[in-house]
């Protein structure tokens, strides 16, 4: 699951062998401090390792991924999902996201 959010993007997979984990990556270590303060286990510790496809990541439950996601969900009071992005590197590449995926939408045929 990819997520795109006011606080970051982050990658979401299940931990392999274990149905009940989750592993949260991210391309940067802010984006993971913000969701760290949604979670009700603040503990939860950033692993960091440059030579992966993701940076850093997260291992939480699925019970406290759904929090995350409920209260980030809760915590939308705005109409412009790019205008609640503070400027910067982050909102660029979310323009570009959002750019690449107008012109897929423009190309499908159905």
């Amino acid at each position: 699951m990819w997520v795109f959010t006011n606080i970051g993007f982050f990658s979401v997979v299940e931990v392999n062998g274990d149905h009940t984990r989750v592993v949260v990556h991210a391309r940067a270590k802010d984006h993971l401090k913000k969701l760290q303060k949604l979670a009700s286990h603040k503990a939860i510790p950033i692993h960091e390792d440059e030579g992966t496809d993701y940076a850093y990541r997260v291992y939480m439950t699925k019970e406290q991924w759904k929090e995350v996601l409920g209260k980030l969900a809760d915590g939308i009071d705005y109409t412009n999902f790019k205008d609640s992005v503070e400027e910067g590197p982050y909102h660029n590449a979310l323009f570009d996201v959002w750019r690449v995926m107008l012109m897929y939408q423009r190309g499908r045929t159905h």
